[in-house]
């Protein structure tokens, strides 16, 4: 093989990118997700303690993060815990968005 060979197959294996750089970009929005789900499940808390009452929005931000995260690893992975995780977070989120709903429909009434 020659000098251009060797590049040539080299171009053709990093065409999709650097195996590296995947890994760390996944790596990223992994922990920002995890960030968002601590930030919101602090907020919710902080709001819980000062106001006495319920934030059915980030309450909701947090469930939707985390069902997205479960269902991916569960579509992925294909593993019993991802699947039940994943199924309860649809509860979860199902019974957050009601609960912002009718939360609404009562400050408008």
């Amino acid at each position: 093989m020659d000098k251009e060979e060797i590049l040539e197959k080299s171009r053709k294996e990093n065409k999709s990118g650097d195996e590296r750089e995947k890994s760390l970009i996944n790596y990223a929005f992994a922990i920002s997700a995890v960030v968002g789900i601590v930030v919101c499940a602090v907020i919710y808390v902080i709001h819980i303690v000062i106001l006495r009452e319920l934030n059915y929005s980030i309450f909701l931000v947090f469930c939707s993060i985390y069902f997205a995260y479960t269902v991916i690893l569960a579509i992925k992975l294909k593993k019993k815990l991802y699947i039940i995780s994943s199924v309860s977070m649809c509860v979860a989120l199902a019974g957050a968005i009601s609960s912002y709903i009718i939360n609404l429909l009562t400050l408008l009434a």
